[in-house]
Parts: structure tokens; sequence; C-alpha cells
């Protein structure tokens, strides 16, 4: 298989938007980040799934005959995407019954407390 030139930029396009991305002041928008200052993870999800797919259609413009393979690709960055995001939505869910928990927990505690 060669790769042409646009096929190249591509790649490097698609390389470089993922490691430039970490330097992205998203700060700047408050939304997007968490109290870290840190990017959400479901818009680094999506900026990092979005890239992917505009290397892939550089390519898939380049070789007109591939637009089924466009289309299956799509489906399977939107299935890494909810593949991804899943279990850290599994994860937060436990995360926030542990949380709730622990409240109850020291609520009861202070409330003994108080008692005595």
């Amino acid at each position: 298989m060669t790769l042409t030139l646009s096929d190249g930029l591509a790649i490097v396009l698609v390389g470089l938007s993922q490691a430039l991305g970490h330097w992205i002041p998203w700060h700047l928008v408050p939304a997007l980040v968490d109290e870290r200052r840190q990017l959400l993870r479901p818009f680094a999800y999506v900026y990092g799934c979005l890239w992917i797919w505009l290397g892939f259609l550089v390519y898939a413009l380049s070789h007109p005959t591939i637009w089924p393979a466009l289309w299956f690709l799509a489906l399977l960055i939107v299935a890494a995407g909810l593949g991804t995001m899943a279990p850290r939505a599994i994860h937060e869910i436990g995360e926030a019954r542990r949380l709730r928990a622990d409240r109850r927990d020291l609520e009861r505690t202070l409330g003994q407390t108080d008692e005595t």
C-alpha cells in the first residue's frame, strides 16, 4: 500500500491535533473543564474522535470509492465513544452511591456524638 501526500498529511494532522489538544487553554470555557481546570472526559473523547474522523475524511476525499468504509468508520467511532464513556458513567454512579453512604454514616456519627 502506497500512501499519497494527502494520506500522510491526514496522519500527521490527526497525530498533531491529539498532541496539541493537551495545550489548548480549555479553561477559557468553564463549562468544558472540571475543578482542576482539566478538560472533562466526554469533551476530550469528542475532541479526539472528531480529529480521527477528519483525518479519515481527508483520506476518503482523495479515495472517492471509500465512502462505504467511511460510514462504517463513523459507526466504529460512535461505538468507541460509547464504549469509552459507559464505564466512566458506571464509575461515576458508583462513586455517587459511595458518597451518599459516607454522608449518611457521617450524619449518624455526628448525631450520636451530639446526643452523648
